[in-house]
């Protein structure tokens, strides 16, 4: 097949992990690296793509840290039909496809693209709001860089009586197209998003990013955690890499610890090599958990009288707003060097801020994203508390080449540079509102909008999950 030109790479295979669940890590490497460079002897013109689903972050069967060792593109298939706490049309799933391609991406340093993913019926969503949730995501994936997406798939197969359609119930009615190939409402969305693409004539770069999620080294049962700091981060205008603990550690102005769950979560080479960015005028978070950690005290400026397991509902009070916490484990602890930034209800310091170097670090004792993770309505709920304030306290002021800014908890942009007197601007409405927000430029800059929503005097109005792009220019 490889004479046929509309061919474009070639996986090894769907979703291939699958049928590994009882081999070890290093065969399915091995079977891996195979197929890969029978691949490359056969057609060395094409990419070899990855086609797995669903994968280990950084341990075990072809995990995401691997696949970049034998693939020359990488893919996710995330799907949300099994686990729904928020509508599927909403911030926490939608922002999910675009975090789920990020992260593997990250581990992988190789191109990651959403090969697969979709609503899977009429169970969950409707035409209106399944036509509403891949215009989002569609979005949400251009904008953090996600390469592209493929929706499963294009035409309804639900009246098919031979296998493998006879099998379950779940996969039928989930295309494009209806059998008899009427088009849905999700189809102008495909025409929808062509016309934003032709808008954009130079493309968009990579957006920028400004901080670092670190995934400790047992993190195979943390993804809830990783997403709940992604999506926090987001809300505060942060636009995060991520990266593996035992990696070296790269440059950004804020590292993000969030929840480790185990007691070797991090060589002491690599903790050095930390503390030492942060010395030289980096910023540091961590939320505490499960997992012990060292060097608690001489980083945070703190003394730990006590750690003992016993649930509680904490609390942070960041002025005058509650951000309820649910924590096993209750501590004794007060400030040595450090500032407290916030008590409990109870009067209990619970988040620090201490001088480190030329840097800062930043303690939580209350497990921040591993309680919200959990939380139904988080991301939804018209009352839900804003736990972003949180990293929005920690990242102010914080070094960054973003010339704009909002504070909104439904609305996130993310920034394309064209030149260095041009870039997008891209913002993106995840709630099923219209919504407001007052954009500040930089001094210098001004934007013009070039495609959605409505901006003048100063303020974005964005529809119910869309978007809108300015171009940005430097006033010369």
């Amino acid at each position: 097949m490889k004479s046929q030109k509309a061919i474009i790479g070639w996986d090894l295979g769907n979703e291939a992990e699958c049928i590994a669940a009882d081999v070890e890590a290093d065969e399915f490497h091995v079977w891996c690296v195979s197929i890969a460079d029978a691949i490359r002897i056969a057609d060395p013109s094409r990419p070899v793509i990855s086609g797995f689903g669903t994968v280990p972050l950084t341990e075990g069967r072809g995990n995401s840290r691997e696949v970049g060792e034998y693939c020359d593109i990488h893919t996710v298939h995330p799907y949300h039909f099994k686990q729904l706490i928020d509508p599927l049309y909403t911030m926490r799933p939608v922002m999910d496809i675009a975090y789920r391609a990020r992260i593997a991406e990250d581990l992988a340093q190789i191109p990651t693209f959403i090969q697969e993913y979709g609503s899977i019926g009429y169970m969950v969503c409707s035409y209106e709001s399944e036509s509403a949730y891949y215009r989002a995501t569609a979005l949400s994936a251009l904008a953090n860089s996600c390469h592209g997406i493929m929706w499963w798939c294009a035409f309804d197969q639900g009246h098919h009586t031979f296998t493998p359609y006879n099998w379950n119930n779940i996969g039928s009615q989930y295309g494009f197209f209806r059998a008899d190939r009427t088009e849905k409402p999700i189809v102008k969305e495909n025409l929808y998003i062509r016309k934003l693409l032709d808008s954009i004539p130079e493309g968009l770069s990579p957006h920028i990013k400004d901080c670092a999620i670190l995934l400790p080294r047992e993190s195979d049962q943390m993804g809830g955690i990783f997403q709940t700091s992604f999506l926090l981060a987001k809300q505060s205008g942060l636009d995060p890499h991520f990266s593996y603990a035992l990696d070296p550690i790269p440059d950004y102005p804020l590292y993000i610890l969030p929840c480790p769950k185990a007691n070797k979560s991090i060589t002491k080479e690599r903790w050095n090599e930390l503390l030492h960015k942060v010395e030289n005028g980096s910023r540091l978070f961590l939320t505490l958990s499960k997992g012990l950690f060292r060097e608690i005290p001489e980083t945070f400026g703190v003394k730990i009288d006590a750690r003992y397991e016993r649930k509680y509902r904490g609390e942070i009070m960041l002025d005058g707003v509650s951000l309820p916490i649910d924590s096993a484990y209750s501590y004794r602890i007060q400030p040595t060097t450090a500032r407290v930034l916030a008590y409990d209800a109870n009067g209990c310091p619970v988040l620090f801020e201490n001088d480190y170097g030329k840097g800062k670090t930043y303690l939580c004792t209350l497990p921040l994203e591993d309680y919200v993770k959990e939380r139904d309505g988080a991301f939804y709920d018209q009352d839900a508390p804003a736990y972003s304030l949180v990293y929005r306290l920690i990242a102010k002021d914080i070094p960054t080449e973003k010339i704009s800014s909002i504070c909104s908890t439904r609305v996130c942009r993310t920034e394309h540079p064209i030149d260095e007197n041009h870039r997008y601007l891209f913002f993106i409405n995840y709630h099923d509102t219209e919504e407001t927000v007052a954009l500040e430029l930089e001094n210098g800059w001004r934007a013009v909008p070039i495609f959605g929503g409505d901006y003048r005097d100063g303020n974005l109005t964005l529809r119910a999950h869309d978007g809108m792009i300015l171009r940005a220019e430097r006033i010369l």
